[in-house]
């Protein structure tokens, strides 16, 4: 006790605080470090979510964009990407039907998302990178994403919303339909 008061004392007479250094925790490490990302993550969306997202997808490539509307969401609409029973909706009424909602599930970890479609499909499995706070990269060797895309993040809580900054429909449409809520 006396080693550390005397070791307080400056040549001047005053004394200083004496303060330990403990080295962090290793949780506290951990937490510093941590990737905000890393979880099971959920997205509930209608059928009128996902043409909206789509529609706003689309609208940025004039006729290409009105075309690929024609020849996707019809059948995206119905859930026929995701169920061989989907019935294909008249034109006049794409959601007529599908079902209430479906849910996408996003699971990261290890710089690994794996998204599960609607009914439990793998969609996609991708490598990702945190760029900073608010961005990421992803990419599964060109199987559904040409490329690398970028993304931008926010978490509010435990509601995670993902916007992509490359311009495409479809996976600008799958991840910006709704907000993800955190599951674990």
């Amino acid at each position: 006790m006396l080693a550390a008061m005397l070791a307080g004392c400056s040549s001047d007479g005053a004394t200083e605080p004496v303060t330990e250094s403990r080295p962090a925790s290793s949780a506290t490490r951990e937490a510093a470090r941590a990737d905000p990302l890393e979880g099971e993550w959920r997205q509930e969306f209608t059928c009128d979510d996902q043409v909206r997202a789509f529609r706003r997808g689309t609208k940025e490539l004039g006729a290409e964009g009105r075309a690929m509307f024609e020849e996707y969401v019809r059948p995206m609409a119905a859930g026929a990407y995701w169920s061989e029973d989907a019935k294909l909706p008249p034109r006049n009424d794409l959601c007529k039907y599908a079902p209430a909602s479906w849910e996408r599930i996003l699971r990261v970890q290890d710089g690994q998302m794996v998204w599960f479609d609607p009914g439990g499909v793998v969609g996609t499995e991708a490598t990702y990178e945190l760029v900073d706070d608010h961005t990421f990269t992803a990419s599964d060797g060109d199987q559904n994403i040409d490329g690398t895309y970028t993304f931008e993040f926010r978490i509010e809580g435990d509601r995670l919303t993902i916007d992509l900054v490359d311009p495409d429909p479809f996976v600008g449409a799958a991840v910006g339909v709704a907000p993800f809520e955190r599951m674990s």
